[in-house]
């Protein structure tokens, strides 16, 4: 096990650091387990809200190094969860024929680096769907629904027993409340039709995994890019055959804009979740984000690279306070395949190059989830060697603070050591 602990203080401080490193070269070899888990070498996913998105498009699905790169960087802000798409025309492109090899090694990466991973499933199989001869481009014929729900339910069902306990969260489609029968938007079928749709996907995820959990698609609330139904959440949740409220585990929304919108956007849900007595469940923002080009950022205070960080920076605390569960970035990477109005929302860009949201990310989730008195049982968020690592001491009010980083290699560094620097660091300032 390798364990690096990084100071920057006072004198005292200091000299508390070397009791430290003291203590962790004794004590930490024993406590770490024999193999060191994805789960243990990162912390535990499951506990923290932030996450990202990541676009995968024809390119990145015929190569996926760029994208395992980009897994990495993530891993190294600290980010803990990931929403990644399988799509059904590329899984199932040809009827009965499945193709697992890219999403095998995302997948991969992901655990190796303790990244919890919530799959996207949807659009439409070009092959299944029920679009009229006259629309003939693929990407419009995926927003139909299919010819055949049994046919769906056979590529939810392989998904999901394909990652059984590597996946175990699974959002069905996307914005599914933009559009409507013969709009664009990304659903292109009726309410009860995707109440069904959403029917067959929760009955083919828990008859694959049992202990998943399904999400019902982010909804966008907003109109952008098409045709806002604002009756889609009641009339899915009032479907007489599919009520929608007994097939998903965790709602979803989607949150661009203002404070004031993401306010009223999950007060919004929740109360239509309570009306149907479900106001229990967990409701998570599945998309949030601005761009970093100044021409297409909303709200428009939020001025270019630097815009999109403070933008970050005050966005997702304040939707976590809300009552969201979690949250994620759209998107990890700039890509081309999101649009011209979210083409440049990534933390990186195409060239994998960091903007400062990146960074602020990273200091936000450092921040966040830096262990307290009350970190019983916590562990350490683990960064690989040879990335970047924080270097400056984060600033508070005041006065500054020292900081622990721990870097831990074949092992795990547990709450036991985090709750005695931190303790020594509170002994420092008095």
């Amino acid at each position: 096990m390798r364990t690096v602990l990084t100071f920057a203080g006072n004198v005292m401080a200091r000299r508390l650091a070397v009791l430290v490193l003291l203590w962790a070269s004794c004590v930490l070899p024993a406590l770490a387990p024999g193999s060191a888990s994805a789960a243990v070498r990162h912390g535990r996913a499951a506990d923290n809200p932030y996450g990202a998105v990541l676009v995968m498009g024809v390119r990145e699905l015929r190569d996926p190094s760029a994208s395992l790169r980009a897994l990495e960087m993530a891993s190294q802000a600290g980010i803990g969860w990931l929403r990644l798409g399988f799509p059904w025309s590329w899984v199932e492109g040809t009827p009965g024929r499945f193709i697992w090899q890219v999403h095998d090694a995302l997948i991969a990466k992901a655990q190796s680096l303790g990244i919890e991973v919530m799959g996207s499933l949807g659009y439409t199989a070009v092959w299944a769907s029920s679009a009229p001869p006259e629309v003939t481009r693929a990407v419009d014929r995926e927003r139909y629904p299919p010819t055949d729900y049994e046919a769906w339910g056979r590529y939810v069902f392989q998904t999901v027993s394909r990652y059984k306990g590597r996946v175990r969260y699974w959002e069905v489609w996307n914005e599914p409340d933009l559009g409507g029968e013969g709009q664009f938007g990304f659903w292109r079928g009726t309410e009860s039709e995707f109440a069904r749709l959403l029917a067959v996907a929760y009955e083919s995820v828990k008859r694959a995994d049992p202990q998943a959990q399904v999400v019902i698609g982010g909804l966008s609330l907003g109109g952008s890019p098409g045709v806002l139904n604002e009756e889609f959440l009641p009339r899915i949740l009032n479907d007489p055959s599919y009520p929608a409220a007994r097939y998903f585990d965790i709602a979803a929304f989607h949150q661009y804009g203002s404070k004031e919108t993401a306010r009223q956007r999950i007060t919004y849900v929740k109360s239509e979740l309570e009306k149907v007595g479900a106001g229990q469940k967990p409701i998570w923002v599945t998309e949030v984000g601005i761009a970093s080009e100044p021409r297409p950022q909303d709200p428009p205070q939020y001025r270019g690279p630097e815009g999109q960080a403070r933008y970050l920076r005050e966005m997702l605390p304040y939707l976590l306070e809300l009552g969201a569960r979690k949250v994620f970035w759209f998107s990890l990477v700039d890509s081309t395949l999101s649009g011209a109005n979210t083409i440049s929302h990534g933390l990186l860009r195409e060239d994998l190059e960091p903007k400062p949201a990146y960074f602020a990310y990273r200091d936000l989730i450092a921040e966040t989830l830096a262990p307290g008195d009350e970190g019983e049982g916590a562990t350490w968020p683990a960064r690989e060697p040879g990335l970047a690592q924080p270097t400056a001491p984060v600033e508070t009010e005041g006065r500054g603070r020292w900081v622990l980083v721990a870097v831990v290699t074949g092992g795990t560094a547990l709450a036991a050591g985090a709750a005695l620097a931190w303790r020594l660091r509170r002994s420092a300032r008095a």
